[in-house]
């Protein structure tokens, strides 16, 4: 994990007339890590949208990692709506934190108020196939974690963990595994089609495709 991570978001990332910034950070509960709340700011006004915490690791003994809580619903700024999930806001701040995030390091998301990820990893479906889990598969991370079960005060709601991987044996062998997970998926019962299971079943595919096409290669 660069540590010119936390300096981005303090600086500001632009996306059109928005800046996407944190503000004061705090150290965080162990050593090394910190939290930066991060606002979405818009014609003078602003919205904290989610707290970036960031641990840097120890080496050897501990991988750097990233987790984003606390994350906003809908709202609005000067009668605009705006949101983190499904928009623009959303694909930036995973792109910037991906590109800092090296072989083996991993992300955590809160997903409570992504209504489509909390729904179909309550259905079963493996987490590659859900809003959130395709979006960072799509940015390189292959393995994946539902942490359904609230863990308490100090560890905060349900979130989805992915993970980069360390070399490309770990990269095949999580692809052998999303592999099988798809297939058990797309055999399923494929009655009371709704449109979260809808999109989940095109996301599958879409992922299929890319692995055929890697294998031949």
């Amino acid at each position: 994990m660069d540590e010119r991570v936390l300096k981005d978001f303090q600086k500001g990332i632009e996306l059109d007339d928005l800046i996407i910034q944190g503000e004061e950070k705090e150290e965080g509960r162990i050593s090394r890590q910190w939290y930066l709340p991060v606002f979405l700011k818009w014609r003078g006004k602003k919205k904290r949208i989610f707290i970036l915490s960031v641990y840097f690791g120890k080496k050897p003994y501990y991988k750097p990692w990233v987790e984003l809580f606390g994350l906003t619903g809908p709202f609005k700024l000067e009668g605009k709506k705006f949101s983190f999930f499904d928009s623009g806001v959303e694909e930036k701040v995973l792109d910037k934190i991906s590109s800092y995030q090296s072989a083996g390091e991993r992300i955590f998301i809160e997903y409570s108020q992504d209504e489509e990820t909390r729904y179909g990893l309550s259905r079963g479906f493996p987490a590659v196939v859900t809003k959130l889990g395709y979006k960072l598969f799509e940015k390189g991370y292959t393995w994946f974690k539902d942490w359904y079960f609230p863990e308490g005060f100090n560890e905060g709601g349900e979130k989805l963990q992915a993970e980069k991987p360390v070399d490309e044996e770990h990269r095949v062998k999580h692809m052998s595994i999303i592999e099988d997970e798809l297939e058990v998926f797309l055999e399923g019962e494929k009655t009371e089609e709704d449109e979260s299971k809808i999109n989940a079943r095109e996301r599958s595919e879409r992922i299929k495709s890319s692995l055929e096409y890697y294998n031949q290669t």
